[in-house]
This record gives structure tokens, sequence and C-alpha cells, in this order.
């Protein structure tokens, strides 16, 4: 082989992986059966229709189960068998058997420079972060900043949520059932409260369309006297039922959300069942507002009338939205502090899958069974201490010196052609125009056979193998040294050199191939 580069696969660990894509889908419908069963088996479990404790049914079960995986078996069984056809090289013996045949035979002729072989071979040791660790942490942190209002719209429109929310506020926050006993008294009381509110209301109109001189002094002492009988009623209040203020946001957050005209919605549940959006939202504004009041004080603040009210409008306004941005706040920390962990794990599994991407597509790996692994110089089965690997110095350096002398003469012809280059029509035709002064020698990998020596290296071997017949033979010092370090013996010294058969002179009398020819065959 001249410059060639061997590529080292693997075959692919798991069966699954191994299989046409055809396969695949068998091989899962092939489990299908055995899901389902073992779902079954499970939910079972979990919902107690089988104990553990109860061996006959469980044995009865594992029976079968080892049926329902018979349709698997089979199918592994025909896989393994027909696999044995497409990857027979993979076997020990096999591997054995052509190391025993070719290594003795097998000679490599490779410049240590050479563009195929060391490029490949280095795609192994290639490894630089195509994905920064923290590539994914701007893009995260940046959807965090909208959490609140997604959280919003995703409890909004989510049924199960809100009834959740609901039944947690019902049971756990304002302890409905706690009041039930309490609740007809307080609503008898505050009906009181409300015909008071109702006849102030009505005094105080009558006070404003009144004409006459004096009597809206006697009005407006009737509506002292009810202010002061309904303060005395909230105080009479106060004092029977020992949680006024529990009992007062109970009943209207009973009033507003689990009952519609008076009357319960279905089930004592959220009204609407979670469905109305409208109602939904309604309950999440109370509990930021009327909830987030509460935190922080309660219906009776010791200020009553208007100011009281404010007060109480005012406490939401500056408590919620304080609120929310220390969630904020605390939700982009949080999600900048797992955005670094998950993109620290995400670059190294993208980076891992780039570079088997690039190793794949560079070393033509194209088969659904096997892996390429990396590339050397020798076959990966081969003795690795069968001889160096790469040419002899002395004619190395010809075949660079042959490569610089074909890449000297490339950039001369650039630099006569610019202005072709320059008015190139089209991409494709400036592509065409700098690939036509290249003669491909300026690689290494082109240029073996540009050198006689190597050529007659070439010969020798084909001369020492038997597979030049009739040839004069000659004495050349070089080639049999050459020849010798290749084939893994020490060179003989003291003048005594090994004769092969080289015929030295002529490229003709070498070999009757053309170079170009020679060197496509050959390799």
């Amino acid at each position: 082989t001249v410059g060639t580069p061997f590529v080292e696969l693997r075959k692919e660990r798991l069966l699954f992986f191994r299989l046409p894509l055809i396969y695949k889908a068998l091989f899962v419908a092939s489990l299908m059966l055995f899901f389902m069963f073992a779902f079954n088996f499970v939910f079972e479990l979990i919902e107690g229709s089988v104990a553990l404790t109860n061996t006959t049914r469980l044995t009865r079960y594992a029976i079968a189960g080892g049926f329902m995986t018979l349709p698997f078996i089979a199918f592994l069984l025909a896989s393994f068998f027909k696999e044995r056809g497409r990857l027979y090289f993979y076997r020990d013996r096999v591997q054995t058997r052509a190391r025993e045949w070719f290594s003795p035979r097998w000679l490599a002729l490779t410049h240590e420079d050479d563009e195929a072989v060391r490029g490949l071979g280095s795609l192994d040791k290639v490894r630089f972060e195509i994905f920064s660790r923290d590539f994914a942490v701007p893009l995260l942190s940046l959807l965090s900043v909208f959490m609140l209002p997604v959280a919003y719209i995703a409890l909004v429109t989510s049924p199960t949520a809100m009834l959740s929310i609901a039944n947690f506020m019902r049971t756990s926050v304002y302890k409905l059932d706690t009041y039930q006993r309490a609740e007809q008294q307080y609503e008898t009381r505050r009906r009181e409260l409300r015909k008071y509110r109702r006849d102030i209301r009505a005094l105080e109109q009558r006070r404003a369309n009144e004409e006459r001189v004096g009597r809206d002094l006697e009005i407006t002492s009737e509506i002292r006297k009810l202010q002061t009988e309904r303060r005395d009623l909230r105080q009479k209040m106060r004092s029977e039922f020992q949680e006024f203020d529990g009992i007062a946001r109970a009943l209207r957050f009973k009033r507003r959300f689990l009952q519609q005209n008076g009357r319960a919605c279905e089930n004592t549940r959220l009204c609407g069942g979670g469905e109305s959006l409208a109602i939904n939202s309604r309950l999440l504004f109370h509990i930021a507002t009327d909830e987030a009041a509460s935190l922080v004080t309660n219906d009776n603040l010791g200020i009553g009338g208007w100011a009281g009210r404010l007060i109480r409008s005012l406490i939401p306004i500056l408590l919620v939205p304080l609120v929310f941005a220390i969630v904020a706040i605390a939700l982009v920390y949080l999600v900048q502090f797992l955005a670094r962990l998950l993109s620290g794990r995400l670059s190294r599994t993208l980076d891992r899958m780039t570079w088997s991407e690039i190793k794949r597509s560079a070393l033509g790996n194209d088969t659904e069974a096997e892996v390429a692994l990396a590339s050397g110089p020798q076959p990966p089965w081969m003795d690795e201490g069968q001889g160096p690997p790469y040419l002899p110095g002395p004619l190395a350096e010809q075949i660079t010196e042959a490569s610089n002398r074909a890449t000297a003469a490339s950039i001369a012809k650039f630099r006569n052609a610019l202005s072709d280059l320059a008015f190139a029509e089209n991409k494709d035709s400036r592509e065409q125009t700098a690939l036509a002064f290249l003669t491909w020698r300026e690689l290494i990998h082109f240029a073996y056979f540009d050198v006689a020596d190597f050529r007659k290296l070439v010969a020798a071997s084909l001369q020492q193998a038997g597979a030049v017949k009739n040839a004069p033979p000659v004495e050349d010092v070089r080639v049999a040294g050459w020849l010798s370090a290749l084939n893994g013996h020490a060179v003989m010294t003291g003048g005594v050199v090994p004769t092969v058969g080289v015929q030295v002179g002529d490229r003709s009398q070498v070999s009757r191939t053309p170079p170009s020819e020679a060197a496509g065959s050959t390799a």
C-alpha cells in the first residue's frame, strides 16, 4: 500500500443500533406484547390488586410474562443468525487468520507527513470546544424573564390547577368547614348591617332633597342614631364571633367563587368547574389582592369609612408588585443556575456528537452496524510491532522536495493568472480556473511516484515478492537498505549488501507503466 490510511472500525455494541431501520421497527414491535403485560402488572401492583405475598399468583404472572417474551426472543435469535453473515470480520478467528496470512506479505510505503494518513489519524486527537459551556445560559435566562406571565396563563387555562387552587384556599386558607356552624348566625347579623347601610343611604338622600328648614337637622339626628346602632352591632358581632375577620374573609370567598345567585355550585367546587377563564382570572386576582392585603392587615384597621377602604386598596398596589419583583428576580437567578448546569452537560454532549459526526464523515463511515474510531498507517488488526510504518528519512526527504517543487510551480502559475481569477464570471468559474493550475502533486500524498528512488523501491519490493520475473538483478545499496528496514531486517554493513532484482537506470526499464497509472494501480 502506498500512502494509505486504514480506518479502525468497531461494531455497534447494542444489537438495536446494528439493525437496519425496518428491523429496528420490528424489534420494538416484538416487545410490545411484553410491554403491555408489564404495564398492566405494574399498575395492578400499585392499585393493590396483586399482593407481593401471593406467591401462587406471582408465579402465574411470571410464567405468563415468559410466554409474552417469546416473540422478542424469536426476533433476537433470527437477528443474531442473520448478523453472522454481515459482520463476520469481527470474529477473533477471522482476524487472527487475516493477521497470519497478510502480515508477512504486507508492505507499507507511507511518508511520515502524508496528508491523508496523518490528517485522518489526527482526528481522534483533535479536540477543541465547539459549544461553549455557557452557550445556552443567555437564551434560557431571557426566557426566565417571561416565566411569570407564562405561568399565569398556564394556571388560568388549566382546569385541574384552578380546581386544586380553589380547593386549597377553601380547606387550608379559609377553612370553610370550620365556620359552618357560625355561618347562619353570621349571615343574619350581616343582613342587619346591610339594612342599617340601606337605611342610612335612604336618609342621606332625603336630607339632600329636603327643602324645609329644620327638617334636615332631624334627618341628620336619625342618621347619627343609625350609625351608632350599626357600630354597636359590629362590635357585638366581634364579641359574638371570636374569629370575626376569618369568618368574614371565608364567607366572602365562598360567595364570590363557590356560589352563584346565592346557590352553591356543583359539588361545592369552584364555579365553572375550572373551565371559566373569567372566574379563574378573578380567583387569581383575588389571591393577589385580598389575600396579599390580609397578610399585612385585616378588615379591622381601626380606621373606618373611606380612609380605611383607601388604605386596604393601596396595600395590594404596593405589596403585590414588590412580591412579584422578588419572585421574578429569584426565578432569573434560579434559571441561570440551572441553565449553567444544563448548558455544561449539553455542551459536552453536543461536542461529542459533533466530533463524532465530523469523524464519521471524514473517515467515510456510512454503515449502520459499525462505528469509525480512528485512522492509522496500518490495518488495526495487524501486529503493532511489525516494523516502521513510515518511509526512511532520505527517501521521505526526496518526496517532500518533489512536493515543494510542484507547490512553487503552482504558486508561480497563480501569480501570473491573478487577472484571470479576478475577472472570472462567477464563483464556480473562479474555482475551476484555480483548480486548473493544480497538479495535486503539491500534496505529498500524490507525489510518491514522481521520485525515481521511490519507483525503484516499489520495483524492488515486487521483485522480492516474486511478482516480477526474469529481471536482471542489480545491487543498489540505498534501495536494498530501505527495503530491509521496511521489512523489519537490519541493514547489513561492511560492504556486504543484500542483492535484490532491481533494474537501475532508465525508468522504462523498471516499470513499463506510466507514472500516473502506476500511482493509481499501486495505491
